[in-house]
């Protein structure tokens, strides 16, 4: 399995956009597939480390969209499509410049 570790490692010597555009071109679906239910498991709780990204790498990297496809896709799992609904409003947060105040930061 893809080892946080690994990828952290990898993470130091690049930026922020490398490494989500990276992630998102692991979890992007071939043209109707999803990935290996076990690699989006690992690749969604690694983009959760990256919460907080700058707007420039969200923007860049596109990982919001393949998030999204994701977070529409019927066969992904309730679970997952909670985690990335948390990514997805943060992320969009941080993009438009909205406020996190008044927000439960877990909410289902």
């Amino acid at each position: 399995t893809l080892r946080r570790v690994d990828v952290m490692e990898a993470a130091r010597d690049s930026d922020k956009n490398t490494v989500l555009r990276t992630l998102a071109a692991w979890l992007k679906p071939i043209q109707t597939a999803l990935p290996n239910i076990t690699l989006r498991n690992d690749i969604i709780g690694l983009l959760q480390l990256y919460a907080e990204s700058d707007k420039e790498a969200l923007l860049e990297s596109r990982v919001g969209q393949v998030c999204m496809k994701l977070l529409n896709s019927p066969e992904e799992t309730r679970d997952n499509k909670l985690r990335l609904r948390a990514l997805c409003d943060r992320w969009f947060r941080i993009i438009s410049g909205e406020s996190d105040k008044g927000r439960p930061q877990d909410y289902k």
